[in-house]
């Protein structure tokens, strides 16, 4: 066997191993990739800003009338709503201030009284817009000063109901439930009569609207709200059919010794009229809210040695009816704490539509009924 000298071996060593070297930088030189270049800005168009929907779920809206959820000219703090008692006999019809071209009232309640007749309580989510004169003005009554307290709102009457006997009157409440109220003889110019119309001198009593946010400003009248007491309605954003039922018609019996109140759907302005009141109102929410009722006798009324039969609403909460659009549902109702709770047919809060309200408000034990026609 020949033999290989070291010199030799060591240097064919050197040789393979710088080949290989060699062949290993080729190899990582081809297989080395040119750098990526930076990847662009991914830029997200933005969004449109969506136009804020009237649906309030906690707080007071500031960029809509929280009574109609119709949107306001520019956001405002909101304050504290009024409630007004205003008569619905015959002679105090039409009533000043219900059809004022631009302040109506942004809620009507209709509910009965006392031998069969009924009375309203108009509310205004803002009371530096009143019309000129509202009435005619007439005394408190405990079940609209309990309603108007679900809206922690500030009570404006003429007079009010005493307690005597089983009766509890409107004084009691006023006292006991530190009621705010503004009655007639309290602030000057407030009140009034208006002395146009061949009617006796009750029927005849006003309250001048752009009067009132002096009155309660000096009065020193509390303008925020307490929102443990305040029910914020809730809106849809733009008006929807209230239910599938067809509602051309919606008529309400307060009780079995009142009159039928009904509204008639015009399809061309879509809102509902009435000429109960003797005037061109019209609403674009009908809610019927029936609850139970009981007449508490008051002897020697006014010291006339008769006695009267007040009608007293105890907020049982219960059955309803929803109508905008010319189409209803049924809704439930209940007075939870101070606040008032609407639910649609699912059982989800109700939404209404923009705009301006009619609740009547019916006795669901004494005769009370409504018509969907």
């Amino acid at each position: 066997m020949k033999k290989v000298k070291p010199g030799i071996r060591r240097a064919t060593i050197i040789m393979i191993i710088a080949v290989l070297v060699m062949s290993l930088l080729a190899l990582g030189a081809c297989s080395k990739k040119e750098p990526e270049p930076e990847p662009e800005e991914e830029v997200v168009p933005e969004e449109p800003e969506k136009e804020e929907e009237p649906v309030v779920e906690e707080g007071v809206p500031k960029t809509i009338n929280y009574f109609t959820g119709e949107k306001l000219p520019e956001p405002k703090e909101p304050t504290r709503p009024v409630a007004i008692v205003v008569e619905n006999t015959y002679d105090a019809r039409p009533q000043w201030g219900m059809d004022d071209a631009e302040y109506a009232p942004d809620i009507i309640l209709q509910g009965e009284v006392e031998g069969g007749i009924t009375r309203t309580l108009w509310f205004y989510a803002d009371y530096t817009k009143l019309p000129g004169q509202v009435g005619p003005l007439r005394s408190a009554r405990p079940p609209y000063i309990r309603f108007s307290q679900l809206f922690d709102a500030t009570f404006i009457h003429w007079g009010y109901s005493h307690s005597k006997g089983n009766y509890v009157g409107a004084d009691t409440v006023f006292r006991e439930e530190m009621v705010d109220h503004i009655d007639s003889g309290e602030y000057d110019g407030l009140y009034g009569r208006d002395d146009t119309r061949d009617v006796a001198i009750e029927h005849r009593g006003i309250m001048y609207g752009d009067v009132l946010p002096d009155a309660i400003r000096d009065m020193g009248m509390r303008v925020p709200f307490n929102m443990d007491k305040f029910t914020i309605l809730k809106f849809n954003a733009s008006p929807v059919e209230a239910g599938d039922k067809s509602a051309k018609s919606v008529s309400l019996t307060f009780s079995d010794i009142t009159e039928t109140v009904t509204w008639t759907y015009s399809d061309a302005d879509k809102k509902y009229k009435t000429d109960a009141f003797l005037n061109d109102v019209a609403r674009d929410n009908i809610l019927i809210l029936m609850d139970d009722t009981e007449y508490v006798v008051k002897d020697d009324y006014g010291g006339s040695g008769s006695s009267l039969a007040y009608c007293d609403y105890l907020f049982s909460g219960g059955s309803g009816v929803y109508a905008s659009l010319g189409k209803s549902m049924d809704i439930t109702w209940k007075r939870e704490g101070s606040k008032l709770v609407l639910t649609d047919a699912s059982g989800q809060p109700l939404l209404l539509n923009p705009g301006k309200t009619w609740i009547g408000w019916g006795s669901a034990n004494n005769g009370g009924s409504y018509e969907i026609g």
